[in-house]
């Protein structure tokens, strides 16, 4: 079928199509989704007054019943080892498009665009495989996704890429790791949500946050529970909107919420390992619930952090903030130490 077919199918049953991403168009799950969809509510429901609707219903069964037979003209016979054969070719294309990577290059190359992510950095090399052949191998269930991500970093992010960066985002990988670098890929797609999120939120007062966290939040959460560059991520984007609209409150309680919905699902053994290394430390003694400690050993514990936090005050006024609105108790206490002063 070509394109204007698929696209007078789908309209003519559901009204809308996706954007057409691959040459092959029914290689997005996407539009084959609304096509099949688009084919059954043409066989179930009867338009007796509409010529055009019987006409290409009529033409469509007659092509579902050539493929139907027993033995079609011009028919490949499959055998049980074909998906198998198609895997280990398409993963040999993906192979030969790195083998010739210099690895020291390389190497350099990732650190650069994980470190520099905040800037929208554009990598050196670029080890993109076919996306169409990326494609076809996720739409075959292949197991083995180490193999198509090994250097996702590299990746030239275009409309292909993106649609399989996006769908690889909400699958769940057997490697947790390759999310730190997926975050890095799709940035823009996190920014996005993030900020339609937190949009709503301010400007309608009767948006239930924690209902956010229950539903558009919840793949999110679970992505910075297990990724560092996830988290550290969405950290940022949040503590920038937080100071520019001059600490806005539904923000600090939507920071909050999603700070204990990470704790929950955090599969590390503290949550200071998902931070910044330069912070760890001072998080894992913020992240004490104070009141459980005694008077004297309590008073003494207050001034170490409070002098972790006058130091970090000096170097970064961003991080300091983000620990206080992450770690709200300490609040008040470090608020009474800089007035002593």
């Amino acid at each position: 079928m070509n394109n204007q077919l698929i696209e007078k199918v789908i309209k003519t049953n559901n009204g809308s199509c996706p954007d057409f991403v691959f040459a092959n168009p029914l290689l997005d799950r996407n539009i084959a989704s609304a096509l099949s969809k688009s084919f059954v509510q043409m066989f179930t429901t009867s338009r007796q007054t509409s010529s055009i609707h019987n006409n290409l219903r009529h033409t469509v069964l007659n092509n579902v019943r050539k493929i139907c037979k027993i033995e079609p003209e011009n028919h490949l016979k499959i055998r049980e080892d074909t998906i198998d054969i198609l895997s280990q070719c398409y993963v040999e294309n993906i192979e030969e498009t790195t083998e010739n990577t210099q690895s020291l290059e390389k190497q350099l190359d990732d650190f650069l665009t994980r470190r520099m992510s905040g800037f929208n950095c554009t990598p050196k090399i670029d080890l993109a495989p076919n996306p169409e052949i990326v494609q076809a191998l996720l739409n075959l269930n292949f197991s083995h996704t180490e193999v198509l991500m090994k250097n996702v970093l590299n990746w030239s992010v275009d409309d292909k890429t993106l649609n399989i960066l996006k769908y690889l985002w909400t699958s769940k990988l057997e490697k947790e790791n390759i999310y730190d670098d997926l975050s890095v890929k799709i940035k823009s797609e996190i920014e996005k949500d993030l900020l339609h999120l937190i949009h709503l939120i301010i400007t309608d007062s009767r948006t239930d946050i924690s209902h956010i966290f229950d539903d558009s939040m919840k793949h999110l959460v679970s992505k910075c529970s297990i990724s560092n560059h996830c988290f550290q991520l969405c950290c940022g984007i949040m503590n920038n909107l937080f100071i520019t609209t001059n600490f806005h409150p539904r923000i600090q309680s939507f920071i909050e919420i999603f700070l204990n919905n990470v704790k929950l699902g955090c599969t590390k053994p503290t949550i200071s390992l998902l931070y910044p290394t330069h912070l760890s430390q001072i998080v894992l003694l913020l992240d004490i619930d104070i009141n459980k400690l005694s008077g004297i050993t309590k008073s003494k514990y207050v001034d170490v952090v409070i002098n972790y936090l006058h130091d970090l005050s000096d170097k970064s006024e961003n991080d300091l903030i983000m620990l206080l609105c992450h770690f709200h108790q300490w609040f008040e206490i470090y608020l009474a130490s800089k007035n002593c002063k």
